[in-house]
């Protein structure tokens, strides 16, 4: 592994970004540089089951809904449906403003507009917000279906709740923020939380395919290496 000098480093990555390792670390340098990496290596590692999550809760809401409209095209046609229903608080079109932004998106693209395209432009905000109350009760509580799996008891607020525990750490993730850290140490509890929490929301929709992608997950590995730093 090449060196380079720690002011070099601090200097490229920024003395703000490197600070709160450095001060973890007591002032450890070399420590310092490691803990970093190991961040990133971990972070790394939540990719695969970050991007199959959202993949799988997308298509299987999708599913959901496209037998509750009867409508394979229910995400353009219900831009005049319960996307815009006068009952959503305050003017509250976020879905249908993320629908339009992904047609006006492909036609500058010159690409041709397909519910499956549009489909595919969402965010994981996007589903997640089809458990929130204002449009959950406008489709009925559908989406709920999407979990056949999900504990007894279970409802949209639990479903929800730990989605955006997944959103909220995934967002740290994708913004290069420290996931290394909790109550100003040097922890990874929260990190093995929402390992386990992937896992068990995955399970939720279907169990088997939790043991399918068991090779893509190195998450429990890197963070065992970078507790030993």
């Amino acid at each position: 592994m090449s060196r380079i000098p720690f002011k070099t480093v601090e200097k490229l990555l920024s003395k703000p970004r490197l600070s709160r390792y450095l001060f973890l670390s007591n002032g450890n340098k070399t420590k310092t540089i490691k803990l970093y990496k190991a961040n990133l290596q971990i972070s790394q590692s939540f990719y695969p089951l970050l991007s199959v999550l959202e993949i799988v809760i997308r298509n299987s809401i999708n599913e959901i809904l496209t037998l509750y409209f009867n409508d394979t095209d229910w995400i353009i046609n219900q831009q005049n449906g319960f996307l815009s229903d006068n009952s959503l608080r305050r003017g509250n079109f976020y879905l249908r403003t993320e629908v339009s932004r992904a047609i006006q998106k492909l036609r500058q693209n010159n690409a041709r507009i397909t519910s499956g395209k549009i489909i595919a432009e969402q965010t994981f905000g996007f589903w997640t917000s089809l458990l929130e109350p204002h449009h959950f009760r406008l489709i009925q509580g559908k989406t709920l279906n999407a979990f056949p799996n999900r504990p007894h008891g279970y409802g949209r607020s639990d479903i929800l709740r730990e989605l955006k525990k997944i959103q909220k750490f995934r967002n740290r993730i994708y913004h290069n923020e420290p996931i290394c850290f909790a109550n100003n140490q040097i922890n990874f509890s929260t990190a093995i939380d929402i390992h386990t929490t992937i896992l068990e929301v995955l399970s939720w929709i279907d169990a088997d395919f939790v043991n399918w992608i068991k090779d893509l997950d190195n998450i429990l590995k890197e963070i065992r290496l970078a507790q030993k730093i």
